[in-house]
């Protein structure tokens, strides 16, 4: 029994002191705060649903892509076969939404310039050949302030917590001595 209030002690005083280092960070003006930055990165940017097959040279990309054009519907299966980007080959090359800013350069740009549900003729980037489905394209829009909430809450309490043990091994002034 003893032990067991002891480890209930120990818990409690855990909690505590996480509560309190918490406490200045995630506040409802934090919150609200880095909801406004999120909305304000997305004002004005695109949002695009696209599908891809990545190949590694022009002749190959451009022999699919006659096949593709002929037959939209092929598309996923194509991906799943041909596909060199094995993470969205299982999908039917289905990369979900993209927001404009977070893609690669040249990608991002052909998304851009292509229109919904268009099948883009063959480009190059630094990954090799791609062959994109533009699905969708839309105005980036953020979540509701509600839905945004938890997760933000989450970010706030997580990088709390990694400044202030970042800062006690600092304070604790260790040393890594290789031998």
């Amino acid at each position: 029994l003893k032990n067991q209030l002891n480890s209930y002690a120990q818990n409690l005083i855990k909690a505590q002191y996480l509560e309190n280092l918490l406490e200045g960070a995630v506040t409802e003006a934090n919150v609200k705060s880095v909801y406004a930055q999120l909305k304000a990165k997305l004002a004005g940017k695109y949002e695009i649903r696209a599908s891809h097959i990545l190949l590694a040279n022009q002749q190959d990309a451009e022999a699919l892509y006659q096949k593709v054009r002929a037959n939209k519907k092929s598309f996923g299966q194509l991906a799943k076969a041909k596909s060199l980007d094995k993470i969205t080959a299982d999908k039917g090359g289905d990369l979900g939404y993209l927001v404009q800013g977070q893609m690669l350069k040249t990608f991002e740009e052909q998304l851009l310039a292509g229109q919904k549900n268009q099948i883009l003729k063959p480009f190059k980037s630094q990954l090799g050949w791609h062959i994109v489905y533009l699905k969708d394209k839309r105005k980036a829009k953020a979540a509701t302030f509600e839905q945004a909430r938890s997760k933000i809450e989450n970010e706030l309490a997580k990088n709390a917590i990694k400044n202030h043990i970042e800062e006690l091994l600092k304070e604790a002034n260790f040393a890594l001595i290789e031998q």
